[in-house]
This record gives structure tokens, C-alpha cells and sequence, in this order.
């Protein structure tokens, strides 16, 4: 059974949400007149589920901000991600990997990251896939803010949550009906534009936007897989989304909000990803995201009372052809869910309680030959989740003790528990240690343990991975203007999922990885004025295969790191620079790729006449030629990335 619903949205979703990009709000435009000092207490939601000042937050947090969005001209999650302190990017052409301290692992589709939507869980339960390129679920146009919350987040978050969450913040509507429309053209013959619309409607504040890609792609990609072989016209892609949100507040009933978001994309492949022939016209993959989620919150005293229940639907199909047959592969999955929170602040104690009830109604995958016809897979394994969990946070002075555990237990796999425990000593205002550990977990997703045919064997008895994390921060801010983060953390990881050949010569996924990592990481931010502002960050790393003392594929031992924001013709034209510097790769042929310099640089023209700004953005100004390290099932070690490109864009509000 397909998902006919995933086939129709997009036409009459697009026709009914007429917005994606609206203009900044006053409270957003403040953060740019902040200190540093002040900026520091800034809330965060993502490492507690509850708002309170990063300096206060049980974990190491990094805050996007909407201005930075529009000023870098940021367009992608992975954009975002690249420029963030021990974060780094591998791109196949395809898909975009994100890798953190030190682990990126080849193909597991960002997996061990956490992505949350307005607090939705994005990851879906069939490859645990997290979109941060062009795949992406929400326009950046619509983000108020990013929260990137490092380490073991599984006792609050569950399965997933194994390296850190990603939190994307929506935009509030104005109190004021406004709206933007915005186009954009790009290298690889890209054009794409958005709309949106936010303001009020008979008590109801509501936020809508759509957008839409258009890429002929690169004209030609010299891969050295085959000998050098040039691929042409073989990488087009075409992709839409909306995002609706209403917020209802009753005096007495507190707040509802309604949320739907839909996104699809198709993209040509034009390496052979998975050995599939090079060049074949027909290789292609494609997806398709709808959820529907609907929340509630009220005050009780001086507790809150939150609930949550929504309905998600995924569909992936790629063609691929082998030998010259065209085979067919797809994975789809329905799944429901609610949970609900309880915060309570009494005295000294922070106390949360939760739990949390998943459904996966459906994961079905299915693997066909289509001429001669030859069925290899159709499996669907549906099961479900049900976690609770409990934090405390006890304030002794200066001293924030924070303490929690979540059990979690899904019917496939078994049971699992997360601890996690923090201590933030507020030494003087200017002065902030945290000393941190914590326990996560992954649930092996449908496909690592069901996926079978004539070269893959299925392994039900997958166990879940785990990784016990410690770390210790320093955060010291030097009057107004300066400010300094130092990390220190050590990780390891049990039962790591990880492809192997077995007796029989077929792949198989299996828990036999072992990996130990230390690290340590700085970021010196500098604010002289709301217009001229930087951050540089560094970060050493050492992850290792903890049997052989290997270093991990695709783990640079270094990265640094450098934006700036500047004015080039104050209030007339805004500059910024990024610079990232990340340190040979070893790959799964065991050779090392180049270090990679990038630079890009992007100029800002606002209001060149009354609400109109146009952006234009280099990307890799040098045209270094880099490679990223790919997977092992790809005929080339190694993928060449693009050189120099450009993105220019037009966005009007009104």
C-alpha cells in the first residue's frame, strides 16, 4: 500500500498557504543591539525543555540567530552546521552528512543527531534520516532561532539524541498582518523563491510559507570512480515544502497550536552511490515528509502542564539501475504519537516529569527488478515506543545541580535507560563551570535491521547503540565585548551498528563497532558593535576504532573556524566572511583526502528602496578543491567538491 496522501499534497497545499519568508520581528531585530553579557542570558529550551539562560543550560549550546541567517545567507541546515564550533559537513552529491566531534559516519544519513521542529521529532523510522541540505523539511526564511545542543541528550529526548539535538525555532507571528516574497538564482543553473504570511486572524496568530527548488544541476561531474569518467546532465533536482502554524491563547485554557509541514524533493544521483551504473539516466531518489502536530499549554500555579499528539508520514523511492536492469527500492512508514510534560518550580527544585507513546503503524520496505521482473523485498515491520522520564534541577547558591533518567522501551528491541547528570557553578557573573556526563542511545532503525536481498542479509537481533559522554566547559565573559568557551569531553561508544560481510559474502549490519573520542574545543566571540562582530572557534579531536586504535573514517583531527560581520557601507551595505579550515580525512580505503580552506563571503544590500534587500553569496572564494571522504559502498574513496559558486537573491516584504 503506497501513501496516496504524500502523492496529492503538494497542489492544494501550496494553493491554500500563500507565504514562506516573513519579515523579522522587532524582539528579533533587538538581539543585534545585545552585549555580549546580555546575550548570555538569552533562553534555551533545548537542553532542558524548559527556557532558562544558556549560561544555566546542563549541556554546551550554540544559538543561531535568524539576523545571522540573513546576514551569512544561509539557505540549509548544513550551511548552518558547517560554521558552528566542532560541527563539519561531507556532501555525496546527493545528501549532505554532518559530522561532530570527531565522528561522521559514511551513509548513516545523520542518524545520531536529533532534529526537532518546534519540538516535533523530524527523524523518521525507517533509516533514521535527518534532512539538512536541500532535503531540508523548513525554509530558513520561517527559523526565529537554532539551538545546537551538544553531547547525550537521550534522557530527555529518547532514541536519537546520541551526539546532541538540533533545535529549529519557527518564527512567532507579528501582532501586525505582514508577508515577503523572495527569488533567488544560483550556480549548477539553481533558481528558487518563497513566500509567506504572518499576523493575526479572529484571535488566531498564524505563520505560512511556501517555497520551492529548481536545479538543472552541474552541467558535468568528472568522477574518478570510473577512470575519470564524465557524467552530464545527471543531476537535477526539484523540491517544495509549506509550514503552517497557529497559535490560539485562551485566558483560562491556555495556549493551543496547530502545526502542519510538507516537503518532497526528487534528486538526480549522478555518482554510482550504492554501485549502481555510472551515468545511467534513470538514477534517481526521492522523498516525500507531512506531519500534523497539535500542542497545549497551561500554567498551573507556578507549574506548567504541556501535551502533544501528532500524526507523521514518510515515503522514499529511488530508481537505481545495476548491470543495466532498473531496480526499484522503497521505504515508507506511518507513524502517531502523544506525550505530555509536567514542570514544576517550587522553591529551589526545578522538577520535570514526562512520558512519551510512538505507534510506528508502518515501516515497509520493498526491493524490486523491473524488467524481468524479480521481487527481493517486501517486509513491513511495524512496533512502538513508550519512554518516561524525571529531571530535577536543584539550586544550592551559586551551584545548579541538574539530574535526570529516562527508561525507554521499544518492542523490537528491548529496553533502554539514560541517565544524565550536570553541575553548573555560576563562580561570579562573568564566570560560568559546568562539569557534565551523560548515557544515550540508538534504536537500530528498519532498515540496518530488516533490509534483505540477493547482496544485503536482514539482522533482527540488532541491539541499540550506546555512548556514555563526559565533558567540562568554561565559560568566561570579558566585559561586554568578549567572551570565551572552553570544552573539554571524552566519549565512548558500545555496540556500535556497523556493515559488515558475512560468512556468505552478503552485507549485513551487526553491533560490533567500539569507538572512544576525546576532544577539546574553543570559541572566542568578539562584539564591538551590532555591525561589526566575529566568531572563531578551534577544535581538536581524536576518535578512534577502540579494537584497533585506528583513526575513524572521515574524523579531521582539526578544525577552525572563523565569521565575521562587517560593515562595508554602514546601514547601506553589510559584509560577511566565514573561514573553515578541516584537516585531512582518512577514507574507507584506508587514504587520507586533503585539507579543506574555505572561504565564502557574502554582502547584504537592506532596504535598497522601502522593504526591498537583495543578498549575494560566494561560496568557497578560492576554489579550493577539496575532497570529502565517501562511503565504502561508492566505486571512488573520495568525492570532489564544487569550486567557486554564487547565490544571489531578492526579498521584498510588505
Amino acid at each position: 500500500m503506497r501513501l496516496p496522501l504524500l502523492r496529492r499534497w503538494p497542489l492544494p497545499l501550496l494553493a491554500a498557504i500563500v507565504a514562506a519568508a516573513p519579515a523579522p520581528a522587532t524582539a528579533e531585530r533587538a538581539l543585534e543591539d545585545l552585549s555580549l553579557e546580555e546575550l548570555m542570558d538569552v533562553e534555551v529550551s533545548g537542553a532542558s525543555r524548559f527556557e532558562q539562560p544558556e549560561t544555566q543550560a546542563p549541556a554546551s549550546v550554540s544559538v543561531v540567530t535568524s539576523e545571522e541567517i540573513r546576514r551569512f545567507g544561509w539557505r540549509t541546515l548544513a550551511e548552518v552546521l558547517r560554521s558552528v564550533r566542532g560541527f563539519y559537513v561531507s556532501s555525496d552529491y546527493t545528501y549532505a552528512g554532518v559530522g561532530v566531534r570527531g565522528f561522521g559516519a559514511l551513509a548513516d544519513y545523520n542518524g545520531r543527531i536529533l532534529l526537532l521542529v518546534d519540538g516535533h521529532r523530524i527523524n523518521e523510522p525507517v533509516y533514521d534520516s535527518t534532512p539538512l541540505g536541500n532535503d531540508g523539511v523548513v525554509d530558513l526564511d520561517l527559523v526565529e532561532r537554532i539551538e545546537i545542543v551538544r553531547g547525550s541528550s537521550s534522557s530527555l529526548y529518547g532514541s536519537n539524541a546520541f551526539f546532541g539535538v538540533v533545535n529549529v525555532i519557527t518564527r512567532r507571528a507579528a501582532g501586525a498582518r505582514s508577508g515577503a516574497l523572495r527569488i533567488a538564482a544560483a550556480s549548477a543553473r539553481s533558481y528558487a523563491g518563497g513566500a509567506s504570511w504572518s499576523g493575526p486572524i479572529g484571535g488566531v496568530q498564524l505563520l505560512a510559507g511556501v517555497s520551492g527548488l529548481a536545479s538543472a544541476g552541474r552541467p558535468e561531474i568528472r568522477y574518478p570512480g570510473a577512470g575519470g569518467e564524465v557524467v552530464r546532465d545527471l543531476d537535477a533536482e526539484h523540491g517544495a515544502r509549506g509550514f503552517l502554524k497557529g497559535v490560539w491563547t485562551g485566558e483560562e485554557l491556555g495556549t493551543f497550536t496547530l502545526q502542519a509541514l510538507a516537503s518532497t524533493r526528487r534528486k538526480q544521483i549522478p555518482t554510482d552511490m550504492w554501485l549502481m551504473d555510472l551515468g545511467a539516466p534513470d538514477n534517481a531518489t526521492r522523498e516525500r515528509r507531512v506531519y500534523l502536530d497539535g500542542s497545549w499549554t497551561r500554567p498551573v500555579g507556578p507549574a506548567e502542564l504541556t501535551a502533544r499528539a501528532y500524526l507523521d508520514a514518510y515515503a522514499y523511492d529511488s530508481t537505481a539501475t545495476y548491470g543495466g536492469i532498473l531496480n526499484r527500492d522503497f521505504g515508507e512508514a506511518t507513524w502517531a504519537g502523544a506525550e505530555a510534560m509536567f514542570i514544576a518550580r517550587a522553591g529551589r527544585h526545578v522538577l520535570t516529569l514526562g512520558a512519551e507513546a510512538r505507534d510506528l503503524l508502518r515501516r515497509s520496505q520493498r526491493n524490486h527488478d523491473v524488467d524481468p521482473h524479480s521481487q527481493y523485498l517486501d517486509v513491513d515491520d511495524p512496533a512502538w515506543v513508550v519512554g518516561a522520564f524525571v529531571q530535577d534541577e536543584l539550586r544550592l547558591g551559586p551551584v545548579r545541580v541538574n539530574a535526570g533518567i529516562r527508561h525507554d522501551r521499544t518492542s523490537d528491541v528491548g529496553s533502554a535507560t539514560s541517565p544524565r547528570a550536570a553541575v553548573i557553578w555560576q563562580v561570579q557573573p562573568s564566570t560560568t563551570l559546568k562539569v557534565l556526563y551523560g548515557r544515550a542511545y540508538r534504536a537500530p532503525n528498519a532498515f540496518e535491521a530488516h533490509f534483505e536481498t540477493e547482496t544485503y542479509r536482514a539482522n533482527p537481533d540488532l541491539r541499540s547503540e550506546r555512548i556514555d559522554s563526559f565533558e567540562a566547559i568554561v565559560e568566561q565573559q570579558f566585559g561586554g565585548r568578549l567572551r570565551l568557551v572552553l570544552n573539554a569531553y571524552h566519549y565512548d561508544v558500545r555496540d556500535l551498528v556497523t556493515e559488515v560481510v558475512d560468512a556468505d559474502d552478503r552485507l549485513t549490519f551487526a553491533n560490533l563497532g567500539e569507538v572512544r573520542a576525546s576532544g577539546v574545543e574553543a570559541e572566542v566571540e568578539l562584539r564591538l558593535s551590532a555591525e561589526l562582530r566575529g566568531r572563531f572557534s578551534y577544535a581538536l579531536q581524536r576518535a578512534e576504532d577502540a579494537g584497533t586504535g585506528e583513526t575513524l573514517f572521515n574524523s579531521p583531527a582539526h578544525l577552525a573556524k572563523g565569521n565575521v560581520v562587517f560593515p562595508l557601507w554602514p546601514r547601506r551595505l553589510l559584509g560577511a566572511l566565514e573561514g573553515q579550515l578541516t584537516s585531512p580525512r582518512r577514507t574507507s580505503a584506508g587514504e587520507w583526502t586533503d585539507a579543506a580552506v574555505l572561504v565564502n563571503a557574502s554582502v547584504l544590500a537592506p532596504d535598497v528602496v522601502p522593504g526591498l534587500d537583495l543578498t549575494a553569496r560566494l561560496t568557497n572564494v578560492f576554489a579550493d578543491r577539496y575532497w570529502d571522504p565517501a562511503p565504502p559502498d561508492y566505486g571512488s574513496p573520495a568525492i570532489r567538491q564544487d569550486g567557486l559558486q554564487f547565490r544571489v537573491s531578492a526579498k521584498y516584504r510588505f
